[in-house]
């Protein structure tokens, strides 16, 4: 009985630390490839920045999601430029 307990907690150890490690190694990495230029046009009369993306990989994008941030320095009507705040 007590081999038995100590052999399935072994197994359970095993199996545990198994799919840690293929979660961890398993995760995807992005291969994005952008255009090296960038427009500005109208789009329902709103100026619109439009970025070209292509996928490097040879499947599908699922649920993808994109975040950008834009920093510029501003001159106030004091003088002295605002540092971008991120």
């Amino acid at each position: 009985m007590v081999s038995t307990v100590g052999i399935l907690a072994g197994m359970l150890g095993i199996t545990m630390m198994t799919g840690l490690m293929f979660a961890r190694f398993s995760r995807p990495t992005a291969r994005v490839l952008f255009s090296r230029t960038a427009t500005v046009h109208p789009i329902n009369g709103i100026p619109t920045l439009t970025v070209r993306a292509a996928n490097r990989r040879h499947n599908s994008i699922l649920q993808a999601s994109v975040r950008a941030t834009l920093l510029r320095h501003e001159v106030t009507a004091e003088g002295p430029s605002v540092p971008p705040v991120p």
